[in-house]
């Protein structure tokens, strides 16, 4: 059984289910439905409410979250898909969290942008290699010359700011 609830700020317009699904509550010369949801570019799913005259683009997960779960603890932004799956917005899949319990999941789901990619200038070999060279004292300059990098690029590596997961402690 699918349970529908009034959004917080739009009582009595609109409501989310647990399922993941938004709609529209019937009132004067608008019938009511369940919302056409929408994949942006970043792979979530939005719809368009409107009130008092404007159209807002909304997130669903978020929508769902805010519904079933109220709004968000102090300190946990984020609403995590538990799957890893951003169209999966049932009340169950959903948590608030932190933007590191995010990029943890991310690994954990096999979903995380770190890594080799056919585009990436480095690998995690090269990455080890501009370390172990820093080490014995070459410059960031022959290190960016010698892997085609930019010297920026050398430090961020050296850095942390890029490829800190290569060779990192787990557990």
């Amino acid at each position: 059984m699918e349970t529908w609830k009034d959004i917080p700020g739009f009582e009595g317009v609109y409501q989310a289910s647990d399922r993941g699904r938004i709609r529209s509550l019937t009132r004067p010369r608008h019938p009511g439905r369940v919302l056409r949801q929408h994949v942006t570019a970043n792979g979530y799913l939005h719809v368009q409410l409107s009130m008092g005259g404007k159209v807002m683009t909304k997130s669903v997960h978020r929508l769902v979250a805010l519904t079933f779960l109220g709004e968000p603890p102090k300190g946990l932004p984020l609403v995590l898909h538990g799957d890893g799956v951003e169209t999966n917005n049932r009340i169950e899949n959903l948590r608030y969290g932190t933007q590191e319990q995010n990029l943890a999941d991310r690994v954990t789901h096999g979903t995380s942008t770190r890594g080799e990619c056919h585009n990436a200038l480095l690998t995690a070999e090269s990455v080890r290699e501009i370390r172990a060279g820093r080490e014995t004292g070459m410059t960031y300059r022959a290190l960016a010359e010698k892997f085609s990098v930019s010297i920026s690029a050398v430090s961020n590596v050296l850095n942390g700011r890029s490829w800190a997961w290569v060779d990192e402690k787990v557990g």
